[in-house]
């Protein structure tokens, strides 16, 4: 049975409004082998949660090697003309309920955001290729833990700590300021939407 004209229906339904994108590329990036995204087909979650375009992750992992070359093309073609489908920026929102909490209360419920399977493998491909010319370029600095990595808020911690002993280890004073930042982004987006 031979399903890749279904798909190409579904894929040309799907992203039908990206249609006018496709002929904005300028210069063209390293393409996407097919082996990387064989690897990263590997190691989704088969049991994750099903996106808003309906195709889980067990559909995913079960594609034919035909199959996963189209989906390299695609991807590649999103990377040329430097593209995300609209389709892939839709989510199927959750709300949880927090365990004893009042459930009548808007705060009360953790929000979960569903997105597109595949759109998740396009953000992990282009996240390997923005951390390695991050890397290569030395832009992150030394002293940034978060968002890298193999480093924590322990590995900072440490770091902090081990410059406090090392001043200390010759008679000298060692300063700081901390701030407690929980909820910053929230709280901060709340008081100026009332400001305005």
């Amino acid at each position: 049975m031979n399903d890749i004209p279904k798909v190409r229906n579904i894929v040309l339904t799907l992203y039908a409004n990206d249609t006018a994108i496709l002929s904005q590329a300028s210069s063209t990036p390293d393409l996407i082998p097919s082996q990387e995204v064989i690897n990263l087909i590997k190691k989704i979650n088969p049991r994750e949660a099903t996106c808003p375009d309906d195709v889980p992750n067990n559909a995913i992992r079960m594609l034919t090697l035909n199959a996963v070359t189209h989906l390299t093309k695609i991807l590649n073609k999103c990377l040329i003309i430097q593209h995300s489908p609209d389709a892939w920026k839709i989510a199927r929102l959750l709300m949880f309920p927090k365990p004893n909490q009042n459930r009548k209360l808007p705060g009360s419920y953790r929000p979960i955001s569903l997105l597109s399977n595949i759109g998740k493998l396009y953000e992990k491909i282009l996240l390997k290729r923005l951390n390695d010319h991050c890397y290569t370029n030395n832009i992150i600095p030394d002293e940034q833990f978060s968002f890298r990595d193999k480093y924590s808020c322990t590995h900072q911690l440490l770091r902090v700590t081990n410059k406090i002993f090392e001043r200390f280890n010759v008679k000298l004073y060692a300063g700081g300021v901390f701030f407690d930042v929980r909820k910053a982004l929230t709280e901060c987006g709340i008081r100026v939407s009332l400001s305005n």
